[in-house]
């Protein structure tokens, strides 16, 4: 976060110079209130999200969790809250909430660095009770063996049993497991942070996708996937499905099997060919850019009353305009297809160096 946040400052004020710049070289009418909205846009709303962020510290002493914001406003988050339950944790948003302060000063976010803020949960689950950590969530599973499974995947809800699954809220039929071809569960970002994309695979039609934002293992408790202390949820979803379908692949960590190589190389060919495919789409928006632009500034500079100065600027500076998002796309595409091809590479290796006895 400090770190998007001095890049939308730099980014800002070097949008705000190229604004002015070309004002300054090519005047042309605008309305009373543009320049207004221009440095409100590119400059004072930058400058203000950099000011708060790096002015978010939170201190932790004997008293609590003290948090300071602009250099002066400090508010206390004492300990005795945090024992008592006063203080509860949402997993889902990731922040504090203490329902008895002021409205304007009830939540509590966790740091910007990640390692204050592993610092800041571990001390704070050692002192709150059970039930004041991930409120209306089930870290526990009650029940041994769940007959059904409710799944939220992005706006969808599928509610899986051991007969198949069906999409809820709609008038679509039940499906049977003979109908699905593959049950596919992909873990993305290994460690607290962890996502799951639930892919069904059907003979005929679209597969039914999604990121998995909440699951149901009894009809009111809601268990976030990304906050879960473990994964016994999966555990319980495999029961659910039959052993021929079910695919766990994850896409970091240590290589499990020679399919789960085949199914990161494949992720990482299409992540390859869409950076080349958002440049060469960046670079046709550039062309037609140019064909507007370059007349214009070809006029500009046979202007024959107009300073050769003032003739350099007015075509240097719309040039580097339209050249900054072109080559910025270039270098972003660059430098993830490197990055990709070592991951690659890496699985390659890993690959060959599984046993026999992976071989699926």
């Amino acid at each position: 976060m400090q770190r998007l946040s001095v890049y939308c400052l730099i980014g800002g004020s070097f949008i705000l110079a190229l604004h002015f710049a070309v004002q300054h070289a090519m005047p042309r009418p605008m309305a009373p209130e543009a320049p207004y909205v221009f440095v409100g846009l590119f400059g004072i709303c930058p400058a203000l999200l950099w000011l708060w962020v790096t002015s978010y510290v939170l201190v932790i002493d004997e008293r609590g969790v003290s948090r300071f914001r602009l250099w002066c406003w400090k508010s206390l988050w004492t300990w005795e809250a945090f024992r008592s339950g006063k203080i509860v944790f949402d997993g889902v948003q990731g922040h504090f909430i203490w329902r008895e302060r002021p409205l304007w000063d009830r939540w509590l976010p966790l740091a910007f660095s990640q390692a204050d803020s592993d610092l800041l949960l571990e001390t704070t689950r050692q002192l709150m009770p059970e039930e004041a950590w991930l409120p209306n969530l089930a870290t526990r599973i009650t029940l041994p063996h769940p007959e059904k499974i409710k799944l939220r995947l992005f706006l969808t809800d599928v509610q899986v049993t051991r007969l198949g699954y069906q999409v809820l809220g709609g008038n679509q039929s039940p499906k049977s497991w003979s109908d699905v071809t593959e049950f596919r569960v992909e873990r993305t970002n290994l460690g607290r942070d962890s996502s799951y994309r639930i892919k069904i695979t059907l003979p005929v039609g679209r597969p039914l996708s999604g990121l998995m934002t909440v699951l149901w293992l009894e009809a009111d408790k809601p268990l976030c996937p990304s906050s879960a202390p473990s994964e016994e949820w999966l555990i319980h979803l495999q029961s659910l499905v039959p052993p021929h379908l079910w695919k766990y692949f994850r896409t970091d960590g240590k290589l499990q099997s020679r399919e789960e190589g085949e199914f990161r190389l494949a992720r990482d060919y299409r992540e390859l060919r869409s950076c080349w495919q958002m440049f060469l789409l960046v670079l046709a928006a550039f062309t037609a850019m140019a064909v507007t632009f370059v007349p214009k500034m070809i006029d500009l500079w046979n202007t024959p009353y107009m300073p050769l100065i003032w003739k350099l600027i007015g075509v240097a500076v719309p040039a580097l305009y339209l050249l900054t998002l072109p080559l910025l796309m270039l270098g972003l595409s660059y430098f993830r297809r490197q990055q990709l091809l070592l991951q690659m590479a890496q699985t390659r290796q890993e690959m060959a160096a599984l046993p026999a006895s992976h071989e699926p």
